[in-house]
């Protein structure tokens, strides 16, 4: 793999993870509550791996079907 193709997937991968981190967020706080920073401390590691995950899948398919 060359190096601008890994770059884009990682530029992705965390593009991926930011935008799900950030709908967390988002999300803890608009169901409110004394403790929505509890939800978003605990959710925020999860939703960045899955954030990750997806980002890493999307630029790959966008790499394969761009052949």
């Amino acid at each position: 793999m060359d190096s601008a193709r890994h770059g884009r997937r990682g530029r992705w991968a965390l593009s991926g993870a930011g935008i799900l981190v950030l709908a967390n967020l988002v999300l803890s706080w608009s169901v409110g509550g004394e403790e929505w920073t509890d939800s978003a401390i605990f959710g925020s590691p999860l939703a960045a791996a899955v954030g990750l995950g997806l980002g890493y899948l999307a630029a790959v398919l966008r790499d394969v079907l761009r052949r």
